[in-house]
């Protein structure tokens, strides 16, 4: 039997609708999803430096192929930063939906392999395979230029 790939969306409650629409289209490309929407209340446990945000948030990151992290207008929510975070120490592709008007943290601008606009047609392909970086209004972003160490 072939093992599915594992998929994990992380989101705040305002953006629920979005993440069921990614979980459907993810599940058509035989993905197992796994949704968990955090709390903005759990921004408190990330400042204090916490390992893991929630058990419920390490178990959606276990093993996961590819972490979507779903990203609203404005500041990004501590709690989402936490996850992200914790979401680039390990393998899988990590990608980035974005409200329009959302600030993009950091960590997404470093490590992310997409970067998409929430309503963008590549879903599916930003997740799956391919490294897409899309403006908010589904424009190409202009070329990335992140530090990265140089072996010496």
């Amino acid at each position: 039997m072939i093992k599915k790939k594992k998929a994990c969306v992380i989101y705040i409650k305002a953006m629920k609708d979005v993440a069921q629409d990614v979980k459907q289209k993810l599940e058509a490309t035989d993905y197992n999803v796994c949704l968990t929407e955090t709390s903005i209340d759990l921004a408190t446990a990330a400042q204090l430096g916490a390992e893991s945000v929630t058990s419920e948030i390490d178990a959606c990151l276990a093993d996961a192929d590819a972490k979507v992290f779903l990203i609203p207008a404005g500041d990004t929510p501590s709690s989402l930063l936490g996850a992200a975070k914790q979401a680039s120490k390990s393998p899988g592709r990590l990608i980035a939906i974005c409200e329009k008007d959302a600030k993009l943290p950091q960590v997404f601008d470093e490590m992310a392999n997409s970067v998409i606009p929430v309503g963008s047609q590549k879903v599916v392909e930003a997740v799956v395979q391919d490294d897409i970086w899309e403006g908010l209004n589904g424009t190409k972003r202009p070329p990335r230029t992140p530090e990265r160490v140089k072996c010496q």
